[in-house]
């Protein structure tokens, strides 16, 4: 996020990484969106969702993958685990968490009635989490 916010800046970006380094680059065209377009984010683990949370302007709250990668870890879609999420981004917020727009996608499984189970959680845990948060959009 440092660097892509970097490169949408006013002028030249300079940036000295672990694995590459940018001298001075003047990245061309530069966004409409001032200072940049929003960033969106998501995840479901508490390392990213917390990144997310540092800089990301839009968070998306999922399901962590399953350890081989085939598939989400459905036991998260609950509303405990919902709201234990909302907290890590709180957390690592600070200050910004009003700021930010968090998102629920709907992976889809299961059929219609898992899908409304799994957006109830999504909108139960999110009440008692964040009350009234004004921006809460929900994507299925």
């Amino acid at each position: 996020m440092h660097v892509l916010k970097g490169l949408w800046a006013d002028g030249p970006f300079t940036f000295m990484g672990k694995h590459y380094s940018l001298t001075n680059y003047d990245s061309q065209p530069k966004p409409m969106q001032r200072p940049h377009p929003p960033i969106f984010l998501g995840g479901g683990g508490k390392r990213l969702l917390s990144f997310a949370a540092r800089g990301a302007d839009i968070i998306g709250i999922l399901a962590r993958s399953m350890p081989a990668g085939d598939g989400l870890d459905r036991a998260e879609e609950t509303e405990a685990h919902v709201a234990e999420k909302v907290e890590w981004i709180r957390e690592a917020a600070g200050d910004r968490f009003e700021r930010l727009e968090l998102a629920y996608a709907d992976m889809g499984g299961g059929g219609y009635q898992q899908s409304e189970r799994r957006s109830r959680a999504y909108r139960g845990a999110y009440a008692a989490s964040c009350g009234t948060h004004p921006r809460l959009p929900l994507t299925t």
